[in-house]
């Protein structure tokens, strides 16, 4: 439909979201005789002046106008969507209106199960390095209603299957990145999935897509492998220009997001821009939001938000990714009726350190894991915070807390951006090892008397605010996987030996936390690799032993405190205060046995010559 034509019809548009608004917007401009805007759910974002309805959409009420235009959220096979097509009414979208009437520029209409907002950014960023004019529309960037007027030499659109179900139109490129099964809730089944994705392809001048789907789909008969029959080509991570080897510095990782480059490389260079000429602009490339994105790195542990994953075949594609290290991954989200059981096949051979399964359908994929994958640990999460720290909890000092759900997010939250900011949220939230070292100790480690010995009331808030849940945690047991390396040791023996006096003081509480501290001092002991560590680690790896009530523990504090008086001579003046410190704490135990001081905290009755010792003012050694 032209804009001449439109502009003399009455029109309902069928959603008040960015697509619904944009296709008001042109309405209005064009002075159509009448337009009204339905929508089923509440919005705040209604512009001034619109004339838009609530509630559930009815043939007799959108039979009152002469086109439709419809979102696409709203599915085309929609029983009452369904009867106005039949009765002959119009029944049109914003992408199909931008076709009929689009702009001089080049197109390239990119879709795909997964990758398409990956490649057509890709794309977009090449097209610009070179100095063209290049605009995003559609699913990804303006609704391409928007883009009828553009002046830019090429117009790169994402569409989803919700898009191009009713397409009609022509394309300079037409790209399918690939095709799994998804959104069958929207389409109804497999086949209508795959068919409405194909009918970009009906007319289009270059035509690229996979050798695996070209091999499925008559419709794409013809059509050019962007793999292996285009201009550009890879080895692994290898890049080839008409076979020749060519340096570039991509930042992605992975052999999907290799295939991604690959199209959009490919699909660029069909509308005649030469990308070997600006393929250095990769190095700044940005990777988009949610898409494998490293969200926080502490230590050894990435934190990876793959929220916009929402198949198990994307699921594949981020393990692959990370697959370097350890992987805790997080799945789980609307149930869709995607099939898992390839996935946890999958995981039968190369199973995972940990899979915790949320939402909707995790119960389904545990099942299908317990059927398939029986050795693959796992659980199931009430809610995402749940199950970061259960995938945190099996990856020891190094790994990949990764959410790359493979499912939808609806039902727990708005969308997969808004469920990808939660995780990155928890992540950041999350204390680690190295967030307990840079407290205690400065980045990079220094003294810092003043918080260890003498604290105060807001050192202590500061700790009681910051780490309270951690002190929590540790008492429980539930930090025990701190101890896979020295430093994760260190941090757990401060929260346990120093953070509980500073919350506690006073309290018997205080000295809940000394039997595990002194645990995990033997074991940092017995590994014999503590000399390796700062003197200043040294020092409060000791305190447990210097805290203890037994004489054995106090005799080996002091022989500790001596080697390292040997072994850091620079250090050594600092370490013979604790080293005199020690003795003292030594002698209080080899006097009474225990630290007399202690007593009324913990409700132990003192003895008369333990009570002369408090009356005399002597310094509270074992606090």
């Amino acid at each position: 439909m032209t804009l001449s034509e439109l502009e003399r019809r009455k029109v309902a548009v069928l959603g008040a979201g960015v697509e619904g608004v944009a296709a008001w917007q042109l309405a209005r401009e064009l002075g159509c005789p009448a337009c009204s805007v339905f929508s089923e759910s509440e919005t705040n974002d209604a512009p001034p002046g619109m004339d838009l309805t609530i509630g559930r959409l009815t043939f007799d009420t959108l039979s009152q106008y002469d086109v439709i235009i419809k979102s696409p959220g709203i599915s085309l096979y929609r029983e009452d969507i369904q009867r106005l097509i039949y009765s002959g009414m119009t029944v049109t979208s914003g992408t199909n209106l931008f076709f009929a009437n689009r702009p001089a520029a080049k197109v390239i209409a990119i879709t795909g199960t997964k990758g398409k907002s990956t490649v057509t950014s890709l794309a977009a960023h090449l097209i610009q390095a070179t100095g063209r004019n290049v605009e995003i529309g559609g699913n990804h960037g303006r609704p391409l209603i928007e883009l009828i007027s553009s002046d830019a030499d090429v117009i790169v659109a994402e569409l989803s299957s919700y898009q191009t179900a009713d397409f009609e139109g022509r394309a300079d490129v037409a790209l399918l990145t690939n095709l799994y099964p998804e959104h069958l809730d929207w389409h109804g089944n497999v086949e209508q999935y795959a068919h409405d994705k194909l009918r970009l392809f009906l007319d289009a001048d270059h035509r690229l897509c996979r050798n695996a789907e070209r091999q499925k789909f008559t419709q794409l008969e013809g059509a050019k492998d962007y793999l292996a029959e285009a201009p550009w080509t890879r080895n692994g991570t290898e890049l080839f220009h008409d076979g020749t080897l060519v340096d570039h510095a991509f930042p992605l990782r992975g052999s999907a997001n290799f295939d991604n480059l690959l199209a959009a490389l490919n699909a660029v260079e069909s509308v005649d821009v030469r990308c070997r000429d600006v393929l250095a602009s990769l190095a700044n490339f940005t990777p988009l939001a949610h898409r494998q994105q490293v969200v926080r790195q502490a230590g050894g542990i990435r934190f990876v938000d793959d929220s916009i994953a929402t198949t198990p075949h994307a699921t594949r594609a981020a393990l692959d990714a990370f697959s370097d290290r350890p992987v805790g991954l997080i799945v789980g989200g609307f149930e869709r009726g995607v099939e898992w059981q390839e996935f946890a096949h999958f995981l039968s051979k190369q199973p995972l350190a940990f899979v915790s399964a949320t939402g909707q359908n995790g119960p389904r994929i545990l099942a299908e894991l317990a059927s398939s994958a029986p050795g693959q640990p796992r659980a199931a999460a009430a809610d995402l915070s749940e199950a970061v720290h259960q995938v945190r909890s099996h990856l020891g000092s190094s790994g990949t807390v990764l959410l790359s759900p493979g499912a939808p997010s609806y039902g727990q939250y708005r969308n997969y951006a808004q469920r990808g900011d939660a995780f990155a949220s928890i992540c950041r939230q999350l204390v680690e090892p190295e967030d307990v070292i840079d407290f205690w100790f400065g980045s990079p480690i220094a003294r810092q008397d003043a918080l260890w010995w003498r604290g105060g009331d807001s050192a202590d808030r500061e700790i009681r605010d910051r780490f309270g849940m951690t002190v929590q945690q540790a008492l429980d047991g539930q930090l025990a996987y701190w101890q896979a390396d020295n430093t994760g040791c260190v941090a757990l023996i401060v929260v346990l030996d120093q953070f509980t006096r500073n919350m506690y003081r006073g309290t018997a509480k205080a000295f809940a936390g000394d039997p595990l501290a002194r645990s995990v001092c033997q074991q940092l002991l017995a590994a014999d690799e503590y000399r390796e560590l700062h003197p200043l680690m040294r020092v409060f790896s000791y305190m447990p032993l210097e805290h203890s009530e037994d004489i054995a523990d106090q005799e080996r504090c002091i022989a500790l405190f001596e080697e390292l008086e040997n072994d850091e001579p620079r250090w050594a003046e600092y370490v013979s205060d604790n080293t005199r410190y020690a003795r003292d704490h030594r002698d209080i135990i080899h006097r009474f046995g225990r630290f007399p001081h202690r007593n009324k905290a913990l409700g132990r009755s003192s003895t008369a010559a333990e009570t002369e010792y408090l009356a005399s003012g002597a310094r509270r050694f074992g606090q």
